[in-house]
């Protein structure tokens, strides 16, 4: 009976933080989605007025020139046009790698990509905890029905987003139902993440329900607070990347076009 209690209870107290758990990882990645794209609109407004300024000083030397001796000779401003495609060429890469980190944020990557970017600071970090924590949580439900661990994770291998997750979860079942252990198929899990980490260190098939209940609670909960501490860092580290970086490629454009107009125009042309 009591066993019986303490299952209703667990119950209980999983739907009641079923919707918290779903909400702090919709906010995360809508958060670090929203910070991802304000930082890629400065990068690209940067970079536009750059190729501007490059541009608009390039087309006005065109015909300026310079005397060697009492010839005069025109003045070679090729050099500011690669500059300009080369800020062409950096908006291209910063919207080609906006575009896979915005998929993986909302994991809509493939398997090979999603590894990939998962290893990128900040941004793979935190959706990796949020992906472990979708993860833990499925199990944890799947255990609270008193399911086997191999149907555990072949369930986790539907409900879970995250391609890399998805495809491992599916993967383990059938390793599993081969006679792996549990901690053996964590061990390989495609995100070492701590509480995934602590999982296979503690996870064992002697364990009673109650006990890999509480594992796996407190590896979803932990999970869920790394990702809001994580979303913190990484939606200020790429604030004042992002910024720093935007600064930076504007203030180089207008460099060279003050440069242009003292040393150029200003002191060379007739």
């Amino acid at each position: 009976m009591s066993q019986v209690q303490c299952a209703v209870e667990n119950r209980i107290a999983f739907e009641s933080e079923h919707e918290l758990w779903q909400s702090i990882r919709d906010d995360t990645r809508r958060r670090l989605a929203r910070a991802t794209s304000i930082g890629f609109l400065y990068l690209l407004a940067a970079l536009a007025v750059g190729a501007y300024l490059i541009l608009a000083v390039r087309e006005y030397g065109t015909d300026a020139i310079y005397f060697d001796g009492w010839y005069p000779k025109p003045i070679q401003f090729d050099w500011l046009t690669q500059i300009a495609w080369a800020y062409g060429v950096i908006a291209i890469v910063a919207t080609f790698a906006y575009i896979l980190v915005m998929l993986f944020i909302f994991d809509r990557l493939p398997s090979t990509l999603c590894r990939v970017v998962a290893a990128t600071p900040w941004i793979g970090s935190t959706i990796r905890i949020v992906a472990t924590g979708e993860l833990c949580q499925s199990v944890f439900r799947s255990i609270l029905d008193s399911k086997s661990y191999s149907d555990a994770l072949q369930q986790a291998s539907h409900e879970v987003h995250n391609r890399c997750l998805r495809d491992w979860s599916a993967l383990s079942a059938a390793r599993i139902d081969a006679g792996h252990s549990l901690a053996n198929v964590m061990r390989v899990s495609p995100f070492q993440d701590p509480p995934l980490s602590a999982i296979a260190a503690l996870t064992t098939y002697s364990q009673s329900q109650q006990e890999s209940l509480r594992i796996w609670y407190q590896a979803t909960t932990e999970c869920h607070r790394l990702a809001q501490s994580r979303l913190d860092r990484a939606t200020t580290a790429l604030s004042v990347t992002c910024l720093l970086v935007s600064v930076f490629l504007a203030s180089f454009a207008m460099f060279l076009t003050a440069l242009f107009t003292r040393f150029v125009l200003g002191g060379l042309t007739s």
